[in-house]
Parts: C-alpha cells; structure tokens; sequence
C-alpha cells in the first residue's frame, strides 16, 4: 500500500480555549484515511524533513515580520512633538547652568553667551554641556544670533561683576502663549507660558 499523499498540518493545544501552537505533525494519506507518518513508517524518506524545514522557514519568516511590525515606533502626534520641544528648551537650560557653574569654579564669575560661544563652551559643534541631558541638545548647532538654536531665543543678563545672573529662553515659535524657560545663578529650572494660555 504506497501513499497516496503527504502532509504536514500544524497542531494546537488540546483545549479550545488555549490555542496553543504545539507544532507540527507530519501525515501520510493512504486509502483508508490519513494516518500519522510515524505510524506508517513512511517518515524516513526526505518528502517529511523537507516539509518540515519548509513549515519552519515560513514560522521563522513570520516572526521576523511580527517582530519587525512590534518593533516600529508608533508615529508621533502633536503631543509628542510639542513635549519633546519643550524639554529641548528645558535641556538647553541645564546645559547653560552646568556650563555657568563651571566658569564660577574656574574663574570665580559668571559669563555672558558671547563668551560661552567664544570660548566653544557652545557652537557649530554643539556643546559637551548637553551630554547628560539630552543628545539633541549635545548636538545642536548653536550661535551668536538672536535664536542661539533655531526656534530658541535667548537673554542672559550677568550681574555685579559676574556674581549672578538670569536667563530666559523663549520659544520664537510659540507667538500665541509665549513659553519660556527661567533660570539664574542658584540653579534652578522653571517653565511657564502667558497666563491667557492657562498653567
């Protein structure tokens, strides 16, 4: 009695409800019904182990598929955007701060931006202040001109001979509500915009 037919059919968990994936079981169809290929003793030829290298290959490809799908970013909404533009200002904050911090240990005084560009503290290169912040903020293109990053407007005022001092940076983008990032000599990091754009 030779086969008829062979076959390689996926098998599930023995409850319905679990649906497990258990493997694959290897089938010959030979007259009076499918039988296990086990049984028939007709596995040993190659027709079997092709057809479950084939059944592999095709999960492998499949679940690279669904790993690659799983493994996308999800699109960035208006949300998102506007969160990571404000942490960039907040991010160039710090990075002016810890950059300020080192000119008072150093040279016992506080900068202006002139001198943090001048002294390539910040500029085309970007800047070894952001690296514990933020990336983009290490990387960005900084300059001498009102926008100190494109979209970024800043105003560091030293005072009393370099014993303090205030910045602002405001967001050139933003017209409606204004947000800014505040901070001075102690450190210290706040954000707001216009009180007609709620809090």
């Amino acid at each position: 009695m030779g086969a008829e037919k062979n076959g390689c059919f996926p098998v599930f968990g023995e409850r319905a409800e679990s649906g497990a994936f258990l493997g694959w079981v290897g089938v010959v169809k030979r007259s009076g019904g499918w039988h296990h290929a086990k049984e028939s003793g007709e596995n040993k030829g190659g027709e079997m182990v092709r057809m479950r290298m084939l059944a592999g290959g095709l999960m492998l490809l499949c679940a690279g598929s669904f790993a690659g799908v799983a493994g996308q970013k999800p699109k960035a909404t208006v949300q998102d955007r506007e969160k990571e533009r404000l942490s960039f200002g907040v991010n160039v904050v710090r990075a002016i701060n810890k950059a300020e911090g080192e000119y008072l240990k150093k040279r016992g005084g506080y900068v202006n931006w002139e001198t943090l560009v001048g002294n390539g503290d910040f500029g085309d290169s970007g800047t070894k202040w952001g690296m514990e912040y933020s990336t983009t903020v290490e990387h960005s293109l900084y300059g001498r001109g009102p926008e100190i990053v494109p979209g970024w407007k800043l105003r560091l005022n030293v005072a009393g001979s370099g014993k303090g001092y205030d910045l602002l940076l405001e967001d050139a983008t933003d017209a409606k509500c204004g947000f800014a990032v505040v901070s001075d000599e102690r450190g210290l990091v706040r954000a707001g915009r216009a009180v007609e754009c709620g809090y």
